[in-house]
């Protein structure tokens, strides 16, 4: 004899019960509820309905929006004049145009120039017109898309760097230049 537990067989009575019908109103078809979320798509986002003023909730001030416009580039830099304490024994590249001066820490200076040469032209002349007026190589090193060179004489440092903007396709050289100060305590 096959004993059944009460719990199986109300189970099984109560899907005889509930699984005879297919749906609650007995196979009439009714209206398919409105989706109150976008079917998901393809990708990661879900695309959301518009917005219209019928459908805004009463009571509700709809804000209009601003219709998208192109970003603005930013204007071509003026031509900027060297600063009144730019090294007069620093020689600039011919026909090179200063476009921006920045002041950085310890009292330095960063120039950056527009030049209209090729790399290895502006690296083999800041190389040797600054050898020539004094100064002494301590740094360099010359690549395809950035070189860079420093130097010293007394108490000065200057160090060029020399690269290429991406959106002009001209070359930049930055000239740092700075007056060496003592440091407030002893060397390690």
């Amino acid at each position: 004899m096959v004993r059944w537990s009460p719990r199986l067989l109300i189970v099984l009575l109560g899907s005889l019960a509930f699984g005879s019908c297919g749906s609650c109103t007995c196979g009439k078809k009714t209206a398919e509820a409105p989706r109150l979320f976008p079917t998901p798509q393809a990708g990661f986002a879900l695309k959301t309905p518009a917005r219209t003023a019928r459908q805004t909730p009463q009571g509700v001030t709809q804000v209009p929006t601003l219709e998208p416009t192109a970003v603005a580039t930013p204007p071509t830099p003026l031509a900027v004049n060297l600063p009144e304490d730019f090294p007069t024994d620093l020689p600039l590249y011919e026909g090179s145009e200063a476009f921006a001066v920045q002041k950085l820490a310890g009292n330095a200076k960063n120039v950056l120039f527009h030049v209209d040469a090729e790399s290895p032209e502006i690296f083999q002349h800041y190389r040797e017109s600054m050898q020539r007026e004094g100064w002494k190589l301590t740094q360099e090193y010359e690549a395809n898309y950035q070189s860079f060179l420093s130097f010293k004489k007394g108490n000065n440092l200057a160090q060029m760097t020399i690269s290429t903007d991406p959106r002009t396709n001209k070359r930049v050289v930055a000239i740092m230049y700075q007056e060496e100060q003592e440091l407030p305590f002893n060397e390690f």
